[in-house]
């Protein structure tokens, strides 16, 4: 059991998750008597988890349950309905369980990642994904600010330093080039997703028809989310070269290419702040070999140092 996640243990359950779906009229009296399905689709121990019911009595067959810290849950609650109530297309929130479940409904689409792994830069318009943006509404700018990847860059070059002595003195310098960025005035924060990269977007026919998990959603730098997109295709060409897909590496490639030279184009868009904010996403994603004990992590970190370095300007 995850002490800090105590909604867990119930949502894990398809009896409760049944009875509490059906108590909270989400599933047809009628339906079958059969409990709900589940599956957990992510989970961070301490932090969250999603687990999908599935059911045919729910009305779009199913419906997810995101599992949250209970002292957090008023907070993700309420920017999960502030994004609901505006154009860009998100969950609803359709109840809340007991110990800090919200269930959220399904929404149609694939997720954009495999839609790059298939189709490179012409699975979506970059266009799409900056009106997806746009379209969060401006209340968000009303809810407390979440540090971005880039503002704790220096925590994860310690925990870099930590893990892999070796690497200390690198990533602590390419930490203080990321912070030499001078930071934005608070007129130039919008609403942000505050996690913006391909696993966090459904799309469809090229359009997007779905952002999730909106932890995060707040006021933030227009940089800070496209960096964060750019940053995640960038690992993802890497990680396809590693696994000897070169295909694959290029559509990504190409992908990236694409919805960096658009974003420039934005006249709220700096190339040094999107570069520099790019390598401090990279920075952040260095953790990664170490904290999933990859093999051979060490030199998956040190590689992922390398790519920090390539974004600079």
């Amino acid at each position: 059991m995850d002490e800090d996640l105590p909604g867990l243990e119930m949502a894990s359950d398809p009896v409760v998750v049944d009875r509490l779906l059906r108590e909270s009229g989400l599933v047809e009296a009628v339906a079958s008597a059969e409990p709900v399905r589940l599956t957990v689709r992510s989970a961070r121990p301490g932090r969250r988890a999603v687990v999908e019911a599935a059911h045919p009595g729910l009305a779009a067959g199913r419906v997810f349950l995101k599992v949250c810290r209970p002292q957090v849950l008023s907070r993700v609650r309420r920017r999960y309905t502030l994004v609901a109530s505006s154009a860009a297309p998100s969950p609803q929130v359709l109840a809340t369980l007991p110990a800090g479940v919200l269930v959220l409904s399904a929404l149609p689409g694939e997720g954009l990642r495999e839609a790059l792994r298939r189709g490179g830069a012409e699975a979506i318009d970059p266009a799409a994904l900056v009106e997806v943006l746009d379209a969060l509404p401006s209340s968000l700018l009303g809810v407390a600010r979440r540090r971005s990847w880039t503002d704790n860059v220096a925590w994860y070059a310690a925990s870099i330093g930590d893990a892999q002595p070796t690497e200390a003195r690198r990533a602590a310098a390419l930490a203080d080039r990321i912070e030499s960025l001078p930071d934005a005035d608070a007129a130039d924060l919008v609403p942000s997703h505050g996690d913006f990269y391909e696993s966090q977007v459904l799309v469809s026919r090229g359009r997007v028809t779905g952002l999730l998990d909106l932890d995060g959603a707040g006021p933030g730098r227009r940089e800070d989310d496209l960096a964060c997109a750019l940053a995640h295709l960038v690992l993802l060409e890497h990680l396809a070269w590693v696994r000897d897909r070169p295909a694959e590496a290029a559509r990504f490639a190409s992908a990236a290419k694409r919805w960096q030279d658009h974003f420039l184009r934005d006249p709220r868009v700096g190339e040094e702040a999107l570069r520099t904010r790019t390598a401090g996403v990279l920075l952040s994603l260095a953790t990664g070999p170490r904290r999933v004990d990859e093999a051979d992590w060490p030199a998956a970190t040190s590689a992922r140092l390398d790519l920090v370095e390539s974004c600079l300007p």
